[in-house]
């Protein structure tokens, strides 16, 4: 059903705070012209503790039901995340952009064994056809890749660069120059980010209890930063701990914790990452620091993956006997080309991705400029 308005009817599905939080540069740039109407919904039904309302004020867009939005007729509809349940109804008619939530690793994270993000069990269905009309790449490397993945993605991939990741590298600058003078006058400990993701096989849920005891070992030592992934409260993966329980325990070890969302900070200050397969550890790398890797296994990442080549290239925790000695020689292995062939295949268009998204989006919803930053 179409409306009686002449704008361009725009819905952002957010199924989380986390995609939520991505989606905002989208919604930044749809919002600088006037002839867009922009709606937020949420795809499962019943919630899981995230509804339309939350998507609506954390992407500041007005709230509509999914069931309500299936009715509707919508020049776009945009993800972050790959549809589940009722986001899966739209027509094959009404056209779908795929936004990636982090930079593309090649993690696996489906039953197929296949690429999270462009595998066919998540891009081709549910006709044997590509969902979306448009996916935005980060780089020419991630489009060849995707397609290698899924070969009838070749006519809808576009690449843009990534607006979170220069939008980081934006921060980190400032944040840098700020903080110019932190190490100048007296010698500072080391900080270290610790990453977990979700899951049974995330740092966590393989080595938490150890990461826990050398903390307390060596935080005399080190300033150590932790960030958990927000799904542990919903997917398994903790031991049977909740998100705030393992940041509570961290925190009685002697670890300052990343509590919310905004992980940027944590990323920008630190001098070296433990992690696993989190997709923040490739924000240190386009940082250039030192990353600490825990044993993931195979099946967790596809081979030739930018993953793959950052385990190939990093210290492995297993390796070590205490963390202060696997840091210690992380930081020392470590050069100012160490990640060179890592971040060449991560991110073109560095800092014109704004300019990219805007020009894709123009396409898409047939309009002529309105959306470039001024």
């Amino acid at each position: 059903m179409k409306t009686g308005s002449n704008k361009r009817q725009v819905l952002l599905v957010t199924r989380n705070a986390i995609a939520a939080h991505h989606m905002i540069g989208i919604r930044t740039i749809l919002g600088r012209n006037e002839s867009v109407d922009i709606f937020a919904t949420t795809d499962r039904v019943p919630n899981r503790g995230f509804d339309r309302y939350q998507a609506a004020t954390n992407t500041k867009a007005t709230s509509i039901h999914i069931l309500v939005a299936l009715c509707r007729h919508w020049d776009l509809v945009v993800f972050t995340n790959h549809p589940y349940g009722f986001g899966l109804c739209f027509p094959s008619w009404i056209k779908k952009l795929y936004v990636n939530h982090g930079i593309h690793m090649g993690k696996i994270n489906n039953t197929e064994h296949e690429d999270g993000v462009y595998g066919r069990c998540k891009t081709i269905r549910p006709f044997s056809t590509p969902y979306y009309d448009c996916m935005f790449a980060a780089s020419d490397w991630e489009r060849a890749f995707a397609i290698q993945q899924t070969p009838q993605l070749r006519d809808r991939i576009v690449v843009t660069g990534f607006l979170q990741a220069d939008q980081f590298l934006a921060f980190a600058k400032t944040l840098r120059a700020r903080e110019h003078g932190r190490t100048a006058s007296l010698p500072q400990k080391k900080r270290v980010h610790i990453i977990s993701t979700w899951g049974t096989h995330s740092l966590y849920s393989t080595k938490g209890r150890w990461i826990l005891q050398q903390i307390a070992e060596h935080r005399q030592h080190y300033d150590f930063v932790v960030s958990i992934h927000p799904r542990f409260d919903s997917l398994s993966g903790g031991h049977g701990e909740t998100r705030d329980q393992i940041l509570a325990a961290f925190r009685a070890a002697g670890a300052t914790t990343n509590d919310g969302l905004g992980w940027q900070e944590c990323v920008a200050n630190a001098d070296i990452a433990v992690s696993d397969h989190s997709s923040l550890c490739l924000y240190h790398v386009l940082l250039n620091h030192p990353v600490l890797l825990t044993a993931v296994t195979g099946d967790q990442y596809v081979k030739g993956s930018t993953f793959d080549l950052l385990q190939q290239h990093s210290c492995n925790l297993a390796n070590f006997d205490n963390l202060h000695s696997a840091l210690t020689t992380a930081t020392a292995q470590h050069t100012p080309q160490s990640h060179d062939e890592i971040i060449a295949r991560m991110l073109d268009y560095r800092g014109r991705s704004d300019t990219r998204y805007s020009q894709e989006l123009e396409t898409l919803l047939d309009i002529s400029g309105g959306l470039a930053n001024a």
